[in-house]
C-alpha cells in the first residue's frame, strides 16, 4: 500500500501519471474530496494525444462559476499504488499558482479505500 505525507489544513498532494493515446506523463495532483471530476489543463492533456473539443461539453460548478468544459477519457490514471483504466476527466485551465499540476477528483477514487490519517500526518 502507497503511503504519503499530509499535513492538516494544507492541500494533499501525491504523484500521478496519467496515460492517454500518444504515451504518459508523471505529475502532480491534488487529492480534491470536493471535487466530482479529475481535472488537468487543455495542454498537458494534449501532450498524451488527448485534445479537448466542443462536442463533448459536460457542466462543472467550481469555487466562482458555473462552467461549460470538454470531457475526455484517459487510457488510464495510476496513483497511491493503483492504476485504474478509462478514467473520464475534465479540460479546464487551473488557478495560477496553484501547487499542483491537476486535482483527482471523486471519480478516480470512488472504487477503492482512501484514508486520510491527519494524527499520523499520512493519506493511505
Amino acid at each position: 500500500m502507497a503511503t504519503y505525507p499530509i499535513k492538516s489544513g494544507e492541500v494533499s498532494i501525491v504523484p500521478v501519471k496519467i496515460y492517454g493515446p500518444h504515451g504518459k506523463v508523471i505529475v502532480h495532483a491534488i487529492v480534491d474530496t470536493g471535487a466530482t471530476f479529475t481535472m488537468f489543463p487543455p495542454a498537458l492533456l494534449a501532450s498524451i494525444g488527448l485534445i479537448p473539443s466542443s462536442e463533448n461539453l459536460i457542466k462543472i460548478i467550481t469555487a466562482s462559476s458555473i462552467e461549460y468544459v470538454p470531457q475526455l477519457k484517459l487510457t488510464a490514471l495510476e496513483f497511491l499504488g493503483k492504476k485504474i483504466e478509462q478514467v473520464d476527466v475534465v479540460s479546464h485551465i487551473l488557478p495560477q499558482g496553484m501547487p499542483a499540476q491537476g486535482l483527482i477528483g471523486v471519480n478516480a477514487f470512488q472504487n477503492f479505500r482512501l484514508t486520510f490519517d491527519y494524527p499520523n500526518e499520512l493519506l493511505l
